[in-house]
Parts: structure tokens; C-alpha cells; sequence
């Protein structure tokens, strides 16, 4: 019996700095089984001289002009060939033994999406585990918010700790969005997610996910915060609709979109009365789109009171005498 082909998909920017590593970690791999689709996004360093560097027949890299990372995963999936779709980050890297403990996993159950652990790696050179439980199908949806938020923090949402069987996404034709900017792996799982795959659960965490600061979209500018809004009301109509929008996950969603309201004013650098009005209407709108949202959710702090009542007046006012604030603070430094 022939040991079955993974496609391991790894879009690649201006990663002239890790992206050796990576491709070294994979091609090292004790599991021989596999494709590596190598997706060179338009990089501008050294990035794709590195990748050619590497001669093994196993390698497929597909050169690009730059048109962001879904489309290069996208890309990677048009031509993919392996009977399972695994996604690796050019920043990170696996152990030697991470496909061979997948595919034992694999061999043993049954099932459409594996959804596993990673180690995150920080800055400092520390290191700590994320584990995915090991629940049936029927926990992990009903507990999914707190699995995201509490138990194994992010791990539902990221794009590099699932094994996805490829006849699966193909029969939906299931690709990342281009024109979602943020949050694209969390909004492609969920419409894998959608479609009723089966799901199983390891604990495998080979897996190296290099964490740094400006990786958090809450440390970038110009963030489409409805954007954001948008994709946890899809989570949450997802889950309702395969009837686990239950207590939990419906209050951890609502305070999530609720919570974004609140990061969406802090960050506008323009208060204009009228965009503030069009705003909280649009809110309001998705809001009141969501069963009980409004009994649901807990403002904790004034600006979240103000969204609450929908006053464009509070809002306005608690932002300027914010900004007037810090100018004064600023000043007396």
C-alpha cells in the first residue's frame, strides 16, 4: 500500500531571513511522502533566490507578482495533488517527525479536517505549547469559543494547524478571499467549517509558530474593523446553524464584536459627528442581525455604555475629551 501524499503549501514574502529554515525543516522531514508548493509572492529581498537554492524534486515554486498571501495559497491549492493540504508559515518550521505523527494519526481515524496543537516562539528564544484536547466532534463545537479564547488561545482561527483533506475543499471549492485583508485563515475555516466536514482532534504540537508583535492585527493601522465584526458574525451564524449557539459560545462571540465597536472608535483619526452617526448605525444594523445580542453583551467601559444607547452625541464627546487628554498629557511630558 502506498504511504499517502501530503501538499505542503508555503507562501513566501520577503522572508529572506527564515525562509531557509523553514524549507530545510520540512525537506528534513521523516515522512518522505509529500509535495512542497512553494509560492514566491513578489518578494523584493532574496527571498526567492534562497528557495531556488534548494534542489529536491519534491519542490514546486510557483514565482508570482505580489498579490498578497490568499491568493498565493490559493494558487498552491489550483495545482495541489496530494490526497491532504497542509499549510506551513516561510517563519516557522516543523520538527523532524511532525508529518509522521500526523499521518499516524491519520491512519487511525477517520475524518475530512485534523485539527492539531503548535508551539508558539517568542522573541526571547522561549517557547510554549498550545495543545488541541483531545474532544469528539460534538465538543468542539460546543465549546468552540472557549477552546478559541481560553483553553488553547487562537488556535481554532490559524491557518498552519490542520490537516484538510483536498477532495474536501475541492468539492466546494473552498479558497481564501482575496479581499479579506485580516483574519483570512479564521474566515477560510469557517467556510470549511460550513460545509459539515468531519472533525477530529490531535495533540501533536511540531509544529514552531514564531510569534512577533506586529503579527496582532490590534498593532497594525488602518484595521477594517467591521471586516473583523463580519467574520465572528459568520462564526457565530455558522455554529447556530449546526445548533451550538449555545450560552457560552453566543455570549463570547457578542462581547468579541461588541468588544471591536469599542477598538473601532479608539482607532478613527478623524471625528466627524456624521461618520460617528453612520457608524453606530452600522453596528447596530449587524447587531440587531444576531439573536438576544443586545441582552447578551456587557459594556466595560463608558465608550461601550455610549455604543450601547447608540448615542453618536456620547461618542463624539467621550473621543474628543479623550484626545484632549492626551494633548494636554503630551504636552506637560
Amino acid at each position: 500500500m502506498m504511504p499517502t501524499k501530503v501538499s505542503i503549501i508555503v507562501p513566501v514574502y520577503n522572508k529572506q531571513q527564515y525562509v531557509a529554515r523553514c524549507i530545510s525543516s520540512i525537506l528534513g522531514q521523516s515522512y518522505k511522502e509529500f509535495e512542497l508548493i512553494i509560492v514566491n509572492d513578489g518578494s523584493t529581498d532574496d527571498s526567492k533566490k534562497i528557495c531556488e537554492s534548494f534542489a529536491d524534486e519534491r519542490i514546486r515554486l510557483i514565482d508570482t507578482e505580489n498579490g498578497g498571501v490568499s491568493r498565493a495559497r490559493n494558487h498552491a491549492l489550483d495545482v495541489a495533488d496530494g490526497e491532504f493540504v497542509l499549510f506551513v508559515d516561510s517563519d516557522d518550521w516543523v520538527e523532524k517527525d511532525y508529518l509522521e505523527h500526523l499521518m499516524r494519526d491519520a491512519d487511525s481515524k477517520s475524518f475530512d479536517m485534523m485539527i492539531f496543537g503548535l508551539t508558539r516562539v517568542y522573541q526571547n528564544g522561549s517557547k510554549k505549547r498550545v495543545e488541541m484536547p483531545d474532544w469528539s466532534e460534538e465538543q468542539f463545537y460546543s465549546q468552540y469559543m472557549y477552546l478559541q479564547d481560553v483553553l488553547s488561545v487562537g488556535i481554532t482561527g490559524f491557518v498552519c494547524n490542520k490537516l484538510i483533506r483536498q477532495s474536501f475543499i475541492n468539492l466546494y471549492t473552498i479558497r481564501f478571499d482575496p479581499n479579506v485583508r485580516m483574519a483570512e485563515d479564521v474566515n477560510f475555516y469557517l467556510d470549511v467549517l460550513q460545509h459539515n466536514p468531519r472533525v477530529v482532534t490531535s495533540r501533536e504540537c511540531g509544529y514552531y509558530y514564531l510569534q512577533e508583535a506586529d503579527n496582532s492585527s490590534f498593532f497594525q493601522r488602518n484595521v477594517d474593523f467591521f471586516a473583523l465584526m463580519s467574520i465572528w458574525k459568520k462564526c457565530y451564524m455558522m455554529l447556530d446553524r449546526k445548533g451550538y449557539g449555545n450560552v457560552d459560545n453566543r455570549q463570547r462571540l457578542y462581547q468579541k464584536i461588541f468588544e471591536l465597536y469599542d477598538a473601532h472608535f479608539l482607532e478613527e483619526s478623524n471625528l466627524d459627528k456624521g461618520k460617528i452617526q453612520k457608524d453606530l448605525k452600522r453596528m447596530h444594523e449587524l447587531s440587531d442581525s444576531l439573536p438576544l445580542f443586545w441582552a447578551t453583551v456587557k459594556p466595560t467601559n463608558i465608550l461601550l455604555k455610549m455604543i450601547k444607547v447608540k448615542s453618536s452625541i456620547g461618542v463624539y464627546t467621550y473621543l474628543s475629551l479623550r484626545r484632549l487628554y492626551h494633548i494636554v498629557r503630551w504636552h506637560h511630558q
